[in-house]
């Protein structure tokens, strides 16, 4: 089945202007104004999840031990819910990247038209797995949800993490996930495009449609190690 046509949402777009304008701090009084950090160490879930790219290649990841997986809303993200369910997650990757910085940029766009506000509010992040990027902070309108979020990049492949809540937001959740993220399968040769190599896109190049639909396919949980 096809993923439902986007339709835009003027009725978001004053709330989301208010939102960035006051720093994403005041706009859903009932969200976060700070991410707090947890207690101690995130234990991962025991199963290892996968996103489908192109080709045999899948991007992998452990959520949080108890958090549970929900139903998705699209082909190219999956949803988990926290033990307690105040917590929302969502993990997003899109491939064919030529351009790590101007996809982010792209990617904030179209969330804002989706109703939800990001601002990549930092700090720097690169993992073990070689994934790099910015943490962010994130609102969602609609839903008067807020918290911590992380767009990273790999080789041709940018991901969005985020988990909101109506209260307190946890980083190191986020931190965590992203941590565990790591490219399985052949790559898609990057050194055959200097572009990509020396980190310049191709001019007038889109990476992310304005229309939010990614290109990924259906997400498949498996065992430690791909299976």
């Amino acid at each position: 089945m096809s993923p439902t046509p986007f339709r835009r949402r003027p009725q978001f777009v004053p709330a989301v202007c208010i939102a960035l304008g006051l720093g994403l701090t005041v706009a859903v009084p009932a969200a976060i104004s700070s991410v707090v950090p947890a207690a101690g160490p995130i234990e991962q879930h025991d199963d290892t999840y996968s996103l489908e790219l192109a080709g045999d290649r899948e991007l992998l990841f452990a959520p949080p031990a108890g958090w549970q997986r929900a139903r998705r809303d699209s082909l190219d993200e999956v949803v988990f819910t926290a033990p307690d369910n105040s917590q929302i997650m969502r993990v997003w990757a899109k491939e064919n990247v030529l351009n790590f910085d101007n996809s982010a940029k792209r990617l904030v766009t179209m969330r804002y038209r989706q109703g939800v506000a990001i601002k990549l509010s930092g700090p720097d992040i690169s993992t073990g797995n070689g994934f790099q990027g910015t943490g962010c902070e994130a609102i969602n309108v609609r839903k008067q949800t807020a918290g911590a979020c992380a767009v990273v990049g790999d080789d041709d492949v940018i991901a969005l993490v985020s988990v909101l809540s109506g209260k307190d937001s946890d980083r190191q959740v986020v931190d965590s996930l992203v941590g565990s993220l790591q490219l399985k399968g052949s790559t898609m040769g990057s050194g055959d495009d200097p572009e990509r190599e020396s980190g310049r896109g191709r001019d007038g190049e889109k990476d992310i449609p304005d229309s939010g639909v990614g290109m990924t396919q259906p997400v498949t949980p498996g065992r430690e190690g791909g299976r």
